[in-house]
């Protein structure tokens, strides 16, 4: 049975919404760091919709504002210059940014479980210096090894983008069993409904986004052909 493709970007700008614009005067240096964004995370999201003909889920503001990869009881659900606001105030921004976009998300996944198993894959990069430390990771591939589906495609996916010039490892530079949307995701489906994957590309590499891009494309379309018809799949 075909995999049903998903793909987000939940952190792709670091856009702030007007109406909090007076939060952020002076975090111009953070908007534009990291910690605002994940630069090129669109253009990989952009690349492989078009390739896997799946149309990326894109929330189009700053993670400083209120984090779309958290949960709600998380700590890092707001920033430092969200933590100002009042509770209501928070609670409006979870109600009118945080939930709508992730209940799009679901929603569409949901749906989309009708017709077989999904795939979703969220984007992300990272900064390839972290603490001073230098991340020895090129492209890394989030997911749940207790989900047996789930490890089964890392390891074709991670076979396929092997030997191309790149450091390509299994939950880094972060676990994949962290707190994060596709965490979320998998208490909400079944391992045969759905598999879920954070797609880390160093920053180090956005210069060279095209190639990244077109070589991640290619191994996740091989990888769905030959992985059609392993998954029992139930609705």
């Amino acid at each position: 049975m075909k995999l049903q493709v998903v793909i987000s970007c939940e952190h792709a700008s670091n856009e702030v919404p007007e109406a909090y614009r007076s939060l952020f005067v002076q975090a111009e240096s953070d908007l534009n760091s990291h910690r605002g964004w994940d630069p090129g995370s669109y253009d990989i999201a952009e690349h492989l919709g078009k390739h896997l003909e799946s149309d990326p889920f894109v929330y189009p503001y700053t993670r400083l504002l209120v984090e779309p990869n958290r949960s709600l009881d998380n700590e890092q659900l707001f920033s430092e210059f969200s933590k100002l606001l009042s509770r209501k105030e928070k609670i409006q921004l979870v109600n009118t940014y945080y939930k709508p976009y992730r209940e799009l998300v679901e929603s569409q996944i949901r749906e989309l479980t009708g017709k077989g198993p999904v795939l979703h894959l969220g984007i992300h990069t990272f900064t390839p210096d972290w603490n001073g430390t230098r991340r020895d990771v090129d492209i890394g591939i989030l997911f749940d090894p207790g989900r047996d589906y789930e490890q089964q495609y890392a390891h074709l996916l991670v076979d396929q983008l092997s030997g191309n010039g790149f450091v390509v490892k299994e939950n880094e530079p972060y676990l994949g069993i962290s707190d994060g949307f596709t965490t979320y995701l998998r208490t909400r489906f079944e391992d045969t409904q759905y598999m879920g994957f954070e797609i880390e590309v160093s920053q180090g590499l956005l210069g060279r986004l095209s190639e990244v891009s077109a070589l991640l494309s290619q191994a996740i379309s091989k990888v769905n052909l030959s992985f059609q018809g392993r998954i029992a799949y139930s609705e």
